[in-house]
């Protein structure tokens, strides 16, 4: 089987026993997927991208952000689809910056390799025990009749250096791009005062961020880094970036305030029931409960903010999950 240019720090290789752990849960894993969780078991590109023809643009690509890293000690990430009006569970086993590639387990399409192209607004039912039920309208394309193949026909692609920078020198493309050409953008950002750096940058003519949203947005951990050690507000980034559980750790460690963590509890409960990647977003809701910071629902108004929140899910298990990591004492009415 293909190998690829993994960071072996997200994981390692499964034992047999592992893997049937992981098959109580989701049944046979087709032949090709067992033999790369034992070689590999996932894992975000190392100094390289990976891509793949966009099967919906011609002459566009998918970039694969990581590999699902199976872990036998937590729920795999299942999702069930209608396609070509069946029913169909799928696998999650990579992830294409919140678009998953998935692997269909059905004993008749055992191993066939799908790309769903994620919009939260399809989502029917979501929860960390059971498998995500995707509507009807779901975009859902095949990719690869097997994982093998899917490996197969991913491209690598060399990450720029400085002298090879394929890209306008701006603080969007360094905020995006940094950890591919660290020196370059820490030159670049060097040359510029803190100030400069929290002043929100108009990106693609609709939005203005500061550099450290992109970065963090675009998951550049040492960037991130660099950026807080000059000094920089990380609070508007810690409260909407949260798909990435170690880069939240890093900005909670950067002073967050009480306040700060009150508000990021908030938007992360309401990323939950949004995100494809639930499981995540948990993990950060669960680290900031063990901080010790819970909302005070003593206070009228602190209530009625949560309610707000939760009123917008209407997820009931979703629901369940958030009410049990943060401890909310009343009800929801909900909203049909």
């Amino acid at each position: 089987m293909r190998k690829l240019p993994l960071l072996s720090c997200d994981s390692d290789p499964l034992l047999e026993d592992d893997i049937i752990a992981i098959e109580r849960v989701t049944g046979t894993l087709p032949r090709d997927y067992r033999s790369f969780l034992r070689d590999s078991n996932g894992g975000r590109p190392a100094a390289v991208d990976i891509r793949f023809p966009d099967p919906a643009s011609k002459g566009s690509y998918r970039s694969v952000a990581s590999l699902t890293v199976q872990d036998p000690q937590n729920n795999p990430e299942l999702f069930i689809a209608s396609i070509s009006n069946a029913r169909v569970k799928l696998l999650a086993v990579a992830d294409c910056n919140n678009s998953p590639v998935l692997l269909a387990l059905n004993r008749d399409r055992l191993g066939e390799v799908y790309l769903w192209d994620y919009d939260f607004t399809v989502m029917e039912e979501s929860t960390l025990e059971s498998p995500i039920t995707l509507d009807s309208n779901a975009v859902i394309q095949i990719l690869a009749p097997t994982f093998s193949a899917f490996l197969e026909m991913l491209e690598i692609v060399e990450r720029p250096v400085l002298k090879e920078l394929d890209f306008e020198p701006t603080v969007e493309n360094f905020a995006k791009y940094g950890d591919s050409c660290f020196d370059a953008a820490k030159e670049f950002f060097d040359q510029m005062s803190t100030e400069q750096l929290n002043q929100a940058w108009p990106l693609g003519g609709k939005h203005a961020w500061p550099p450290i949203y992109r970065a963090v947005n675009h998951s550049q951990i040492n960037t991130v880094r660099y950026l807080i050690s000059r000094g920089v507000d990380t609070r508007y980034a810690l409260i909407h970036c949260l798909n990435s559980f170690e880069i939240s750790q890093i900005l909670i460690a950067n002073n967050a305030t009480s306040t700060d963590l009150q508000e990021l509890l908030k938007s992360a409960a309401f990323e939950m029931a949004c995100t494809s990647k639930p499981e995540e977003v948990q993990k950060i809701i669960h680290h900031v409960v063990g901080l010790g910071i819970r909302p005070d629902f003593q206070d009228p108004a602190v209530i009625e903010e949560w309610k707000e929140v939760l009123g917008r899910i209407f997820n009931d298990k979703i629901i369940r999950i958030i009410k049990t990591e943060i401890g909310i004492p009343f009800d929801i009415p909900r909203r049909r």
